[in-house]
């Protein structure tokens, strides 16, 4: 998505999380944004052949392929739950589709090694609300089936 104006921090959110639902849709996936910014939860979906129902926090970045999480929001445990990254750099948006723990797990091993490695000048980094994700490969981009695994 090359767009020369610049968007704000919501307006990319709100582009990502209606982007998650349309693809969500497409699968055969029935779909509710929150709009009154449930914690941790961004579309409810709903699976009418299976029964299942899932949850989704929606990561949207328009220049990078990383993306921040705050400590709060993988502090806490959601079942049947999953993360989607979206990136909108390109024409065509792309989407990473992770389950919760997996995230969490990542995330938490990550800011460990950044914390146990010295800082430029060889300091040791201070305690940060803010971590960040980013995927080791393209295995789960645009993997939509994780979520009915």
């Amino acid at each position: 998505m090359n767009n020369d104006k610049k968007l704000s921090k919501s307006q990319i959110g709100r582009i990502g999380e209606y982007l998650v639902a349309a693809e969500l849709e497409k699968h055969g996936l029935a779909t509710s944004l929150l709009l009154n910014n449930a914690e941790g939860i961004d579309i409810l979906a709903f699976d009418d052949k299976t029964g299942k129902s899932i949850s989704i926090q929606v990561k949207t970045q328009q220049k990078n392929n990383h993306w921040p999480i705050s400590a709060l929001s993988i502090s806490k445990k959601y079942d049947n739950s999953f993360f989607v990254f979206v990136n909108l750099n390109n024409d065509c948006p792309i989407f990473y589709i992770y389950k919760w723990m997996d995230v969490v797990k990542n995330v938490k091993k990550e800011y460990k090694k950044w914390l146990d490695t010295p800082g430029k000048n060889g300091q040791k980094h201070k305690d940060n609300p803010i971590r960040v994700f980013k995927p080791k490969d393209d295995k789960n981009l645009n993997d939509w089936n994780i979520l009915k695994k």
